[in-house]
């Protein structure tokens, strides 16, 4: 709320000010800002930042071809981090030891019994180990 003041404040009161910065800013080096842009993007998925804060903020510096790039990869990068942290701190071992049951009920839910037998079924079974993951993990902490 204080930066969507602040924002405001800036836009009515200090517009000279704020096209002059962007105008600077825009000036500089775009391969720079660009990764500047995706060390954010990779550092988003850690403190559970949105993407789209980055992605909005991004829109005022990139053209939409770069900026979809760039954040697609930081989101490729910042998935991939956090699984292989959990993975790495073995996340699965300790919930497996608080939540034992939950995990159970999630595992039966998850069969292959529950998955219908057409081909819109066959598709997902190709997700089912991402979604498993997630949908246990849900589980373990509701």
């Amino acid at each position: 709320m204080a930066g969507a003041t602040a924002a405001l404040y800036l836009y009515f009161f200090h517009r000279q000010d704020l096209e002059q910065l962007l105008g600077d800013a825009t000036a500089a080096s775009n391969i720079a800002g660009g990764t500047v842009y995706f060390v954010f993007g990779c550092l988003r998925g850690f403190t559970l930042i949105p993407v789209t804060s980055l992605v909005l903020l991004g829109v005022v510096f990139f053209p939409s071809v770069p900026l979809f790039v760039l954040t697609l990869a930081g989101i490729l990068v910042s998935s991939a981090s956090v699984y292989y942290f959990a993975e790495a701190l073995h996340v699965d071992e300790l919930l497996r030891k608080k939540h034992c049951d939950r995990l159970d009920r999630g595992k039966c839910s998850l069969s292959d019994t529950a998955w219908p037998s057409s081909s819109a079924g066959a598709s997902f079974r190709s997700c089912r180990p991402i979604s498993s993951a997630i949908s246990v993990a849900s589980c373990a902490s509701g």
